[in-house]
Protein backbone atom coordinates (compact mmCIF):
# COMPACT_ATOMS: atom_id res chain seq x y z
CA UNK A 1 0.00 0.00 0.00
CA UNK A 2 1.15 3.24 -1.41
CA UNK A 3 1.64 6.23 0.22
CA UNK A 4 -0.91 8.76 -1.60
CA UNK A 5 0.61 11.27 -0.46
CA UNK A 6 -2.34 14.89 -1.28
CA UNK A 7 0.46 17.19 -2.13
CA UNK A 8 -0.03 20.24 -4.48
CA UNK A 9 4.06 21.13 -6.48
CA UNK A 10 4.32 24.74 -6.60
CA UNK A 11 7.39 27.26 -7.06
CA UNK A 12 9.19 23.73 -7.40
CA UNK A 13 8.33 22.64 -3.98
CA UNK A 14 5.81 19.91 -2.31
CA UNK A 15 3.41 22.34 -0.90
CA UNK A 16 1.34 19.62 1.59
CA UNK A 17 -2.33 19.83 2.71
CA UNK A 18 -1.74 21.78 5.72
CA UNK A 19 -3.45 23.67 8.50
CA UNK A 20 -3.34 23.67 12.30
CA UNK A 21 -6.63 25.02 13.84
CA UNK A 22 -6.01 26.58 17.65
CA UNK A 23 -9.29 26.72 19.46
CA UNK A 24 -10.73 27.87 22.49
CA UNK A 25 -14.78 26.88 23.09
CA UNK A 26 -16.86 25.25 24.96
CA UNK A 27 -19.58 25.00 22.58
CA UNK A 28 -18.86 21.50 21.17
CA UNK A 29 -20.67 18.65 21.95
CA UNK A 30 -18.65 16.01 24.00
CA UNK A 31 -18.98 12.57 21.76
CA UNK A 32 -16.66 11.10 19.39
CA UNK A 33 -18.44 12.20 16.63
CA UNK A 34 -17.28 14.63 14.28
CA UNK A 35 -18.87 17.98 14.36
CA UNK A 36 -19.08 20.59 11.32
CA UNK A 37 -18.51 24.21 12.96
CA UNK A 38 -18.34 25.90 9.46
CA UNK A 39 -18.60 25.59 5.59
CA UNK A 40 -16.19 28.33 3.44
CA UNK A 41 -18.39 29.14 0.32
CA UNK A 42 -15.49 30.43 -2.28
CA UNK A 43 -15.91 33.15 -3.98
CA UNK A 44 -14.87 36.56 -1.80
CA UNK A 45 -15.36 33.68 1.23
CA UNK A 46 -12.47 32.34 0.46
CA UNK A 47 -11.23 28.54 -0.24
CA UNK A 48 -8.70 25.75 0.77
CA UNK A 49 -7.83 26.40 4.37
CA UNK A 50 -4.26 24.82 4.39
CA UNK A 51 -2.92 27.24 6.96
CA UNK A 52 -3.16 27.46 10.54
CA UNK A 53 -5.04 29.26 12.78
CA UNK A 54 -4.80 31.07 16.72
CA UNK A 55 -6.94 31.17 18.95
CA UNK A 56 -7.64 34.94 21.45
CA UNK A 57 -8.31 34.43 24.99
CA UNK A 58 -12.34 34.89 23.76
CA UNK A 59 -12.32 31.39 21.78
CA UNK A 60 -12.20 33.42 18.76
CA UNK A 61 -10.23 31.67 15.47
CA UNK A 62 -8.12 33.37 13.25
CA UNK A 63 -6.64 31.41 9.99
CA UNK A 64 -6.23 31.62 6.21
CA UNK A 65 -7.36 30.80 3.11
CA UNK A 66 -4.94 29.57 0.08
CA UNK A 67 -7.33 31.78 -2.20
CA UNK A 68 -10.22 33.65 -2.15
CA UNK A 69 -10.97 36.98 -2.15
CA UNK A 70 -11.02 39.77 -4.69
CA UNK A 71 -10.90 37.62 -7.92
CA UNK A 72 -8.65 38.32 -10.36
CA UNK A 73 -6.40 40.09 -7.87
CA UNK A 74 -3.44 37.55 -8.16
CA UNK A 75 -1.58 36.61 -11.57
CA UNK A 76 -1.80 33.03 -11.99
CA UNK A 77 -4.37 32.84 -9.12
CA UNK A 78 -7.43 33.81 -10.53
CA UNK A 79 -9.81 32.78 -7.47
CA UNK A 80 -7.61 35.25 -5.49
CA UNK A 81 -4.48 36.45 -3.46
CA UNK A 82 -6.20 34.73 -0.48
CA UNK A 83 -7.64 35.90 2.76
CA UNK A 84 -7.79 36.18 6.36
CA UNK A 85 -11.08 35.26 8.53
CA UNK A 86 -12.01 35.10 12.04
CA UNK A 87 -14.82 32.68 13.80
CA UNK A 88 -16.68 33.52 16.53
CA UNK A 89 -17.85 30.80 18.48
CA UNK A 90 -22.01 30.78 19.28
CA UNK A 91 -22.88 32.31 22.88
CA UNK A 92 -24.57 28.79 23.67
CA UNK A 93 -23.35 25.56 22.87
CA UNK A 94 -25.01 23.68 19.36
CA UNK A 95 -25.20 26.92 18.22
CA UNK A 96 -23.53 28.21 14.59
CA UNK A 97 -20.24 29.75 14.88
CA UNK A 98 -20.03 32.93 13.04
CA UNK A 99 -17.66 33.57 9.86
CA UNK A 100 -16.26 36.83 8.73
CA UNK A 101 -13.51 37.69 5.92
CA UNK A 102 -10.92 40.61 8.20
CA UNK A 103 -8.84 41.16 5.82
CA UNK A 104 -8.58 40.35 1.88
CA UNK A 105 -4.71 40.25 0.16
CA UNK A 106 -4.74 42.09 -3.13
CA UNK A 107 -0.95 40.39 -4.36
CA UNK A 108 1.20 43.47 -3.62
CA UNK A 109 0.32 42.85 0.60
CA UNK A 110 0.97 39.05 0.14
CA UNK A 111 -0.39 36.02 -1.26
CA UNK A 112 -1.03 32.42 -0.99
CA UNK A 113 -0.85 32.78 2.93
CA UNK A 114 -0.55 28.77 3.81
CA UNK A 115 1.59 28.36 7.25
CA UNK A 116 0.74 29.28 10.67
CA UNK A 117 -0.46 32.26 12.16
CA UNK A 118 0.75 33.73 15.69
CA UNK A 119 -0.25 35.92 17.81
CA UNK A 120 1.39 38.35 20.37
CA UNK A 121 -0.92 38.50 23.26
CA UNK A 122 -1.97 41.70 22.57
CA UNK A 123 -4.66 40.98 19.53
CA UNK A 124 -2.22 41.02 16.73
CA UNK A 125 -1.72 38.48 14.04
CA UNK A 126 1.91 37.61 12.34
CA UNK A 127 2.11 35.62 9.64
CA UNK A 128 3.79 34.85 6.35
CA UNK A 129 2.66 34.42 2.65
CA UNK A 130 4.07 32.34 -0.03
CA UNK A 131 4.00 35.00 -2.99
CA UNK A 132 2.98 38.34 -3.10
CA UNK A 133 5.21 41.66 -2.90
CA UNK A 134 7.77 42.34 -4.68
CA UNK A 135 7.97 40.89 -8.10
CA UNK A 136 11.10 41.79 -9.98
CA UNK A 137 13.19 38.09 -8.06
CA UNK A 138 10.12 36.12 -8.41
CA UNK A 139 8.30 36.28 -11.36
CA UNK A 140 5.33 36.28 -11.36
CA UNK A 141 3.95 36.28 -8.22
CA UNK A 142 6.22 37.68 -6.43
CA UNK A 143 8.46 36.57 -3.12
CA UNK A 144 6.42 36.42 -0.47
CA UNK A 145 6.09 38.79 2.77
CA UNK A 146 5.64 38.77 6.92
CA UNK A 147 3.03 40.72 7.53
CA UNK A 148 1.04 42.19 10.48
CA UNK A 149 -2.57 42.30 11.33
CA UNK A 150 -3.56 44.52 14.17
CA UNK A 151 -7.45 44.67 15.63
CA UNK A 152 -9.56 47.70 15.45
CA UNK A 153 -9.89 49.93 17.87
CA UNK A 154 -13.35 49.91 18.04
CA UNK A 155 -15.84 47.14 17.39
CA UNK A 156 -16.95 46.73 13.90
CA UNK A 157 -14.02 48.74 12.65
CA UNK A 158 -11.68 47.05 10.24
CA UNK A 159 -8.48 45.46 11.02
CA UNK A 160 -4.74 47.05 9.44
CA UNK A 161 -2.13 45.05 7.41
CA UNK A 162 1.03 46.00 7.67
CA UNK A 163 4.01 44.42 5.62
CA UNK A 164 6.91 44.24 7.77
CA UNK A 165 9.65 42.63 5.12
CA UNK A 166 9.72 42.35 1.23
CA UNK A 167 11.24 39.43 0.44
CA UNK A 168 13.21 39.88 -3.00
CA UNK A 169 14.46 36.72 -3.69
CA UNK A 170 17.22 37.99 -5.82
CA UNK A 171 20.92 36.05 -6.26
CA UNK A 172 23.42 38.91 -6.13
CA UNK A 173 26.98 38.16 -8.31
CA UNK A 174 28.33 36.22 -5.69
CA UNK A 175 24.96 33.45 -6.16
CA UNK A 176 23.32 34.54 -2.66
CA UNK A 177 20.93 36.90 -2.19
CA UNK A 178 17.21 37.53 0.11
CA UNK A 179 15.26 34.74 1.12
CA UNK A 180 11.88 33.81 -0.95
CA UNK A 181 8.96 31.82 0.08
CA UNK A 182 8.62 32.22 3.81
CA UNK A 183 6.55 29.48 6.06
CA UNK A 184 6.14 29.69 9.61
CA UNK A 185 7.61 32.27 11.57
CA UNK A 186 8.31 32.25 15.45
CA UNK A 187 8.51 34.63 18.39
CA UNK A 188 11.86 35.35 20.27
CA UNK A 189 11.99 36.20 23.55
CA UNK A 190 13.69 38.93 22.38
CA UNK A 191 10.27 40.52 20.64
CA UNK A 192 11.81 39.67 17.60
CA UNK A 193 10.37 37.39 14.50
CA UNK A 194 11.95 34.46 13.34
CA UNK A 195 11.42 31.83 10.73
CA UNK A 196 12.43 29.69 7.33
CA UNK A 197 12.19 30.64 3.48
CA UNK A 198 12.36 27.36 1.51
CA UNK A 199 13.54 29.17 -1.50
CA UNK A 200 16.16 31.99 -2.12
CA UNK A 201 19.58 32.51 -0.35
CA UNK A 202 21.52 30.78 -2.42
CA UNK A 203 21.20 29.93 -6.22
CA UNK A 204 22.52 27.47 -9.30
CA UNK A 205 21.01 27.82 -12.69
CA UNK A 206 21.94 24.69 -14.58
CA UNK A 207 19.95 22.79 -17.65
CA UNK A 208 16.52 22.20 -15.33
CA UNK A 209 16.67 25.80 -14.59
CA UNK A 210 17.40 27.76 -11.25
CA UNK A 211 17.40 26.15 -8.06
CA UNK A 212 17.61 27.50 -4.56
CA UNK A 213 18.63 26.26 -1.17
CA UNK A 214 16.09 28.42 1.54
CA UNK A 215 17.60 30.39 4.34
CA UNK A 216 16.70 31.41 7.77
CA UNK A 217 15.80 34.75 9.03
CA UNK A 218 15.31 37.22 11.90
CA UNK A 219 13.27 40.38 11.53
CA UNK A 220 14.42 42.69 14.68
CA UNK A 221 11.49 44.59 16.02
CA UNK A 222 12.14 48.41 15.81
CA UNK A 223 12.39 50.78 18.86
CA UNK A 224 9.33 52.58 17.59
CA UNK A 225 6.41 50.64 16.63
CA UNK A 226 5.83 52.68 13.34
CA UNK A 227 9.26 52.26 12.31
CA UNK A 228 11.02 49.59 9.93
CA UNK A 229 11.29 46.24 11.06
CA UNK A 230 15.31 45.16 10.11
CA UNK A 231 15.79 41.49 8.26
CA UNK A 232 18.96 39.55 8.84
CA UNK A 233 19.67 36.12 7.08
CA UNK A 234 20.74 33.90 10.22
CA UNK A 235 22.10 31.09 7.60
CA UNK A 236 22.25 30.37 3.84
CA UNK A 237 21.47 26.35 2.61
CA UNK A 238 24.06 25.17 0.07
CA UNK A 239 22.50 24.59 -2.81
CA UNK A 240 25.14 22.53 -4.26
CA UNK A 241 24.53 20.14 -1.08
CA UNK A 242 21.40 19.25 -1.82
CA UNK A 243 20.21 20.35 1.75
CA UNK A 244 17.51 23.41 1.68
CA UNK A 245 13.97 24.39 1.95
CA UNK A 246 13.99 24.70 5.76
CA UNK A 247 10.79 24.95 7.66
CA UNK A 248 9.49 24.08 11.60
CA UNK A 249 11.30 26.77 13.47
CA UNK A 250 11.40 26.42 17.29
CA UNK A 251 13.23 27.35 20.07
CA UNK A 252 14.95 24.78 22.00
CA UNK A 253 15.27 24.64 25.23
CA UNK A 254 18.93 25.61 24.60
CA UNK A 255 17.81 28.59 23.11
CA UNK A 256 18.68 27.39 19.43
CA UNK A 257 16.70 27.98 16.54
CA UNK A 258 15.80 24.23 15.41
CA UNK A 259 14.21 23.24 12.44
CA UNK A 260 13.60 20.29 9.54
CA UNK A 261 15.41 20.38 6.17
CA UNK A 262 14.67 18.03 3.15
CA UNK A 263 17.90 16.22 1.67
CA UNK A 264 20.26 15.68 5.04
CA UNK A 265 22.63 12.62 4.85
CA UNK A 266 20.74 10.55 3.57
CA UNK A 267 18.52 11.97 1.26
CA UNK A 268 15.32 11.31 3.74
CA UNK A 269 15.50 14.71 5.69
CA UNK A 270 16.84 15.51 8.83
CA UNK A 271 16.88 18.05 11.99
CA UNK A 272 18.88 20.56 12.25
CA UNK A 273 19.68 23.96 14.97
CA UNK A 274 21.73 26.91 14.42
CA UNK A 275 23.40 28.11 17.81
CA UNK A 276 24.38 32.06 17.82
CA UNK A 277 27.93 33.12 18.46
CA UNK A 278 29.50 35.95 20.26
CA UNK A 279 30.73 37.02 16.79
CA UNK A 280 27.07 37.08 15.81
CA UNK A 281 27.10 34.49 13.43
CA UNK A 282 24.94 31.29 13.38
CA UNK A 283 26.78 27.84 13.63
CA UNK A 284 24.68 25.11 12.13
CA UNK A 285 24.51 21.68 14.06
CA UNK A 286 22.77 18.32 12.49
CA UNK A 287 20.28 16.91 15.13
CA UNK A 288 19.29 14.06 13.85
CA UNK A 289 19.67 12.48 9.95
CA UNK A 290 16.51 10.48 8.55
CA UNK A 291 17.31 7.36 6.99
CA UNK A 292 14.13 5.84 5.71
CA UNK A 293 13.63 2.81 7.20
CA UNK A 294 13.20 2.52 10.52
CA UNK A 295 12.79 6.20 11.45
CA UNK A 296 11.14 7.45 8.56
CA UNK A 297 11.51 9.81 5.72
CA UNK A 298 10.71 13.49 4.71
CA UNK A 299 9.79 15.50 8.12
CA UNK A 300 6.57 16.89 7.82
CA UNK A 301 5.42 20.63 9.09
CA UNK A 302 4.16 20.58 12.63
CA UNK A 303 6.05 19.84 15.91
CA UNK A 304 5.12 18.89 19.43
CA UNK A 305 7.40 19.80 22.69
CA UNK A 306 7.06 19.02 26.12
CA UNK A 307 8.33 20.69 28.87
CA UNK A 308 11.14 18.84 29.11
CA UNK A 309 12.51 19.89 25.63
CA UNK A 310 11.61 16.72 23.83
CA UNK A 311 10.44 16.86 20.09
CA UNK A 312 7.78 15.17 18.47
CA UNK A 313 6.76 14.70 14.84
CA UNK A 314 5.59 12.93 11.99
CA UNK A 315 7.26 11.79 8.50
CA UNK A 316 5.03 11.10 5.54
CA UNK A 317 6.57 7.89 4.28
CA UNK A 318 9.32 5.29 5.48
CA UNK A 319 9.16 3.52 8.34
CA UNK A 320 9.88 -0.29 9.23
CA UNK A 321 7.58 -1.27 6.55
CA UNK A 322 6.95 -1.56 3.40
CA UNK A 323 6.59 0.24 1.06
CA UNK A 324 6.67 2.77 4.28
CA UNK A 325 3.76 4.49 5.79
CA UNK A 326 4.83 6.89 7.49
CA UNK A 327 5.97 7.30 11.52
CA UNK A 328 5.88 9.11 14.27
CA UNK A 329 9.72 10.26 16.31
CA UNK A 330 10.68 11.55 19.03
CA UNK A 331 13.49 13.46 19.76
CA UNK A 332 15.03 13.72 23.36
CA UNK A 333 17.74 17.14 24.09
CA UNK A 334 21.08 15.97 25.68
CA UNK A 335 21.80 17.02 29.55
CA UNK A 336 23.92 19.39 28.48
CA UNK A 337 24.46 21.85 25.16
CA UNK A 338 26.58 20.14 22.79
CA UNK A 339 25.58 16.70 23.53
CA UNK A 340 23.76 14.63 21.08
CA UNK A 341 20.31 14.33 20.82
CA UNK A 342 18.31 10.82 20.87
CA UNK A 343 15.68 9.98 18.52
CA UNK A 344 13.66 7.45 18.42
CA UNK A 345 10.50 5.88 16.82
CA UNK A 346 7.09 5.89 19.09
CA UNK A 347 5.02 4.51 15.87
CA UNK A 348 5.00 3.22 12.66
CA UNK A 349 1.93 3.76 10.62
CA UNK A 350 0.62 0.54 8.56
CA UNK A 351 -1.67 0.88 6.76
CA UNK A 352 -5.97 1.27 6.77
CA UNK A 353 -6.72 0.08 10.10
CA UNK A 354 -3.66 2.68 11.65
CA UNK A 355 -4.12 5.40 8.66
CA UNK A 356 -1.03 6.01 6.75
CA UNK A 357 0.52 8.66 5.24
CA UNK A 358 0.32 11.43 7.53
CA UNK A 359 0.70 14.99 6.16
CA UNK A 360 1.15 17.26 9.41
CA UNK A 361 2.91 17.03 12.71
CA UNK A 362 1.35 15.84 16.22
CA UNK A 363 0.16 17.90 19.40
CA UNK A 364 0.10 16.63 22.92
CA UNK A 365 -2.30 17.11 25.81
CA UNK A 366 -1.47 18.08 29.46
CA UNK A 367 -0.95 14.18 29.80
CA UNK A 368 1.53 13.85 27.09
CA UNK A 369 -0.90 12.12 24.75
CA UNK A 370 -0.28 13.12 21.22
CA UNK A 371 -3.41 13.56 18.67
CA UNK A 372 -2.52 13.59 15.02
CA UNK A 373 -4.35 13.18 11.19
CA UNK A 374 -3.29 10.43 8.39
CA UNK A 375 -4.32 11.59 4.97
CA UNK A 376 -5.22 8.33 3.74
CA UNK A 377 -6.62 5.19 6.45
CA UNK A 378 -9.45 4.23 8.45
CA UNK A 379 -13.05 2.92 7.44
CA UNK A 380 -13.37 4.64 4.05
CA UNK A 381 -9.53 4.92 3.55
CA UNK A 382 -10.12 8.77 3.50
CA UNK A 383 -7.99 9.98 6.52
CA UNK A 384 -8.54 9.35 10.17
CA UNK A 385 -7.67 11.77 13.77
CA UNK A 386 -5.37 9.06 15.44
CA UNK A 387 -4.20 9.21 19.84
CA UNK A 388 -1.04 8.22 20.95
CA UNK A 389 -1.16 7.47 24.72
CA UNK A 390 2.32 6.89 26.49
CA UNK A 391 2.44 3.13 28.21
CA UNK A 392 3.36 2.58 32.38
CA UNK A 393 7.29 1.02 31.50
CA UNK A 394 7.32 2.44 28.02
CA UNK A 395 5.67 1.92 24.61
CA UNK A 396 2.73 3.82 22.98
CA UNK A 397 -0.56 2.47 22.11
CA UNK A 398 -2.68 3.85 19.32
CA UNK A 399 -6.46 4.05 18.88
CA UNK A 400 -8.59 6.14 16.04
CA UNK A 401 -10.96 8.89 17.27
CA UNK A 402 -12.42 9.16 13.82
CA UNK A 403 -12.20 8.52 10.35
CA UNK A 404 -13.23 10.59 7.78
CA UNK A 405 -16.10 9.08 4.96
CA UNK A 406 -15.21 11.48 1.85
CA UNK A 407 -17.39 13.24 0.34
CA UNK A 408 -19.43 15.43 2.24
CA UNK A 409 -18.12 14.23 5.36
CA UNK A 410 -14.56 15.30 4.63
CA UNK A 411 -11.15 13.40 3.57
CA UNK A 412 -7.05 14.34 4.13
CA UNK A 413 -7.74 15.91 7.77
CA UNK A 414 -5.24 18.69 8.55
CA UNK A 415 -3.54 19.62 12.01
CA UNK A 416 -5.05 19.41 14.82
CA UNK A 417 -5.12 21.83 18.16
CA UNK A 418 -7.09 21.87 21.77
CA UNK A 419 -9.43 24.63 22.46
CA UNK A 420 -10.29 25.68 26.13
CA UNK A 421 -12.92 22.98 26.64
CA UNK A 422 -10.50 20.30 25.76
CA UNK A 423 -11.80 19.79 22.30
CA UNK A 424 -10.25 19.07 19.19
CA UNK A 425 -10.38 20.97 16.61
CA UNK A 426 -8.94 20.95 12.29
CA UNK A 427 -9.81 21.82 8.75
CA UNK A 428 -10.22 19.53 5.79
CA UNK A 429 -9.35 21.16 2.72
CA UNK A 430 -10.73 18.50 0.79
CA UNK A 431 -14.69 17.18 0.99
CA UNK A 432 -17.65 19.13 2.28
CA UNK A 433 -20.35 20.25 0.50
CA UNK A 434 -19.66 22.63 -2.78
CA UNK A 435 -21.42 25.54 -1.11
CA UNK A 436 -22.51 28.13 -3.27
CA UNK A 437 -20.90 25.83 -5.92
CA UNK A 438 -17.94 28.23 -6.72
CA UNK A 439 -14.99 25.83 -5.78
CA UNK A 440 -15.98 23.41 -8.25
CA UNK A 441 -14.70 19.82 -7.80
CA UNK A 442 -11.98 20.09 -5.05
CA UNK A 443 -15.12 22.16 -2.66
CA UNK A 444 -14.00 25.07 -0.58
CA UNK A 445 -13.52 22.91 2.75
CA UNK A 446 -14.64 22.75 6.14
CA UNK A 447 -13.85 23.01 9.66
CA UNK A 448 -14.86 20.46 12.30
CA UNK A 449 -14.43 19.67 15.84
CA UNK A 450 -14.07 15.89 17.59
CA UNK A 451 -14.40 15.71 21.69
CA UNK A 452 -11.13 13.65 22.76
Amino acid sequence: MHCKMISFLKAGKPVLCMGVLICAAAALCRSAVEQTLYQFQGGTNGWYPSAAMVADDAGNLYGTMLEGGTVGSCEGQGDGCGTVFELKPPSQRGGEWTHSVIYTFLGNDGAAPQDPLITDGQGNLYGATDEGGLTDGCQPGGCGVVFRLSPPAKKGGAWTEVVLHYFEGVPSGNGLGDAAEPNNIVLGSDGNLYGMAYSGGDCATGEGGTVCSGAVFELERPANPSGTWKEKLLYIFNVRSGTGSPQNAFFDKFGNLDGTLGGGAFGFGEVFSLTPTAHGAWTLTSLHDFTGAPDGAFPNQGLAIDAAGNVYGTTGGGGDNEPGDGTVYELEPPAQQGGAWTESVIFTFTGITTGYCPENGPIMDGAGNLYGTTASGGGSDFGLIFKLTPQQGGGWSESTLYSFPGGSGGEAPNTLNFGKSGAIFGTSSLGGTNGKGECGVLTCGFVFGVAP
